[in-house]
Parts: C-alpha cells; structure tokens; sequence
C-alpha cells in the first residue's frame, strides 16, 4: 500500500469492496487525528473519509456527506474549490482546468490556493493538495487536505498559552495550596500540645500530620515539574505515537529508535525537534513516494543527533524546479537553524534522502 507511485498501471476494479472498505477505515481513524481538514473520496468520486476538522469548518457532520458523490454536493459547500481538486486529479483534467491556477508537485500530487468567505465575511486562506492513493498497485481514490498558512503560527501561540496556564497553575499551588497546608500544619501541633496526655488523640494527630507534611510535599514536586522543562510529554513517547499513526494509514513503514534521555533536554530543543520530525514524515508522505522511513534520535554527552532516512525518490538539489523550497523542506531548514543545528542533507534522484542534525546544548 502507497502513496502516489508513477509506475503504477491504474486499474479501478482490482481491490475487492472488503479490501477497500478496510482501507479506507484505517485511513479514516489516521485522518481524524490529524489538524488540517481533509477528505478521500474513492474513484467512483464517493466521498469515503471526512475528518473532524472539516466538519468544523464546513459545519458539515460526516453522517450527512458520506457515502455522496463529491460532485454532488460540492457546489453546495462554498469551501470547496468548484470543482474540487479532488475531482480534476481523478478525472485527470488538471492540465486542462482554467477555473483556478494548479500547480504540479509530482506526477500523482497536485496544489492549489483557495479563499473561503464565511457567513460572517471572515476570508480564510487555506493551501489545497490533492493526492492520488493507491491499494496493492492500485488506484483506490483521491486524498485532499486544506491547510491554513497560519496554522504553524497558531501552533506556536498554542505552545505559549500552555507553557504560560502551567505557570499559572504552578503559583496557585504554591500561594494557596501550600499555605492552606502549612496553616494546617501549625494548628495541628498546636493541637497536639493540647493533647498530649490523651494517647489516642495524640496518635491521630500524629498521622495527620504525617499527612500535612506528605501533601507538602508532593505540591513542591508538582510546581518544580510544573515550572520546569519537563511538563513536556516524553518526546520519545510523543514520536512512537507519531509512528503508530503514520503505519497505521499503509503508506509508509516508519522506524523510530529515540533515546529516552532526549527528553531531559530544554523544552525549545525538544519541541522544535518534534515538529522538524514531523514536517520530515509529512515531506516523505507528500513527496518522496517512499516505502520505509528511519528515524534515529539520541543524546551524546552535550549533543543530540538526529538521522532521518527514507528510501523514496529523492530529487536533484541543482534543478530548480525541484529545490529545497519546493519540496516542503524550508521550514525544517529554518527550524533547525533556530536551534543552532550543524545538518547536512544527502539526496539524489532515485536514491532517497537523508538529513543528519547535530545540535550543540548550552551548558
């Protein structure tokens, strides 16, 4: 199962209606966690997947549109394209549509720019890529995902806003949880005094402030982990769960060998580790037209490594039209740089690519 293979002979009838129903259930859970709004429709044009993102910018619930012909319902949906792209990569029209400007990845991924206007005159911006899938060398239908230009700027303001609540968390604690608990404290040896001579009280009280002393306790623990670096999710965790998901669709195998020590680095070193990987993966899924895909992370005295690897078609970095700019591999220079990282990248038509990172920590 592949993405976009150029060799393949297309044929529309060769999956059985069990293999297909199966596909594009497993594609549908993958989709559905994902941020950009996007839809499949198999290649009768039926409409086969439509994720929680595109429900809440179309208000469109997936019972409501399932199982319909795209062309049917497109012209009633402003925020599609008219038709959609969808529909000119599988009718294969592309070349021939004057309607909007496209543009050509590669022989099976196609672009476009759309504007949608909401019912409160609100325009959103949103880039539009239409790829074909394919089942056991087979055409099994066309995927097309919506994403905003400002959705890595809001990803940022997301980062910031949790950094700055936990923050917050960590001095309410502090201020009121601890000093309700320090009060108590004080009342209880005050009590004890009082009681001494009576042997059950006093063993009571004891406990109680055993308890007082262990709440303390486990709040200092939890502001020190709330105001540090480590309130992050293990990055090691956080790439498995990345590779289940990306497996899961049947496009690309995706190994994962992250060292847990990785996650001991500063909170701007990791995030910005975890999105070059993720912008990495999206690359190869978009692009590349790979089967396997590496990806190696560990940390070596003041220095993480990163390896990243897949075995896809790899492109000619002298040719222009095939730069690292129009490949998608802009923001993961950029994001790199930003982190002070030495990073070669190896890649050559029909051999794949391979990016190997070092990024020196601060002391």
């Amino acid at each position: 199962m592949k993405l976009g293979n150029p060799h393949i002979t297309e044929t529309k009838q060769s999956n059985s209606a069990t293999e297909l129903t199966d596909y594009f259930s497993s594609l549908a859970i993958a989709i559905d966690l994902q941020s950009d709004a996007t839809f499949v429709i198999d290649t009768n044009g039926i409409i086969q997947v439509w994720n929680k993102s595109l429900e809440s910018i179309t208000m469109v619930d997936r019972s409501q549109i399932l199982g319909f012909r795209l062309d049917e319902v497109s012209k009633t949906l402003l925020y599609l394209d008219k038709p959609a792209l969808a529909e000119l990569v599988l009718a294969n029209k592309t070349s021939t549509h004057v309607g909007y400007p496209i543009s050509q990845t590669d022989q099976n991924t196609f672009t476009c720019n759309l504007k949608h206007i909401s019912s409160t005159k609100q325009e959103t911006s949103y880039i539009v890529t239409a790829s074909k899938l394919y089942l056991k060398n087979s055409l099994a239908g066309v995927i097309q995902i919506y994403k905003n230009p400002n959705t890595l700027l809001e990803e940022e303001l997301l980062f910031d806003k949790i950094k700055t609540e936990r923050l917050r968390i960590a001095k309410d604690l502090h201020d009121e949880l601890g000093v309700l608990v320090s009060t108590q404290k004080i009342y209880l040896n005050l009590l004890k005094e009082e009681l001494k001579s009576n042997q059950r009280c006093a063993e009571y009280i004891e406990h109680s402030l055993d308890i007082s002393n262990q709440t303390i306790s486990a709040c200092s623990r939890l502001t020190s982990k709330l105001k540090s670096n480590s309130y992050q999710r293990n990055l090691a965790q956080a790439l498995q769960s990345l590779s289940v998901l990306v497996n899961s669709t049947g496009m690309l195998v995706l190994d994962v060998d992250v060292d847990d020590a990785v996650g001991t680095v500063d909170e701007n070193t990791q995030t910005a580790l975890y999105k070059i990987v993720k912008e990495l993966i999206n690359n190869t899924l978009k692009h590349s037209k790979a089967r396997n895909a590496k990806i190696t992370l560990n940390l070596d005295a003041d220095k993480v490594n990163l390896f990243y690897a897949d075995n896809g078609i790899g492109f000619n970095t002298q040719n222009r039209t095939n730069t690292v700019s129009t490949t998608g591999l802009t923001s993961i220079s950029e994001r790199l740089d930003s982190i002070g990282a030495k990073w070669q990248l190896k890649t050559e038509p029909q051999k794949g690519l391979q990016l190997n990172a070092q990024i020196v920590l601060s002391k």
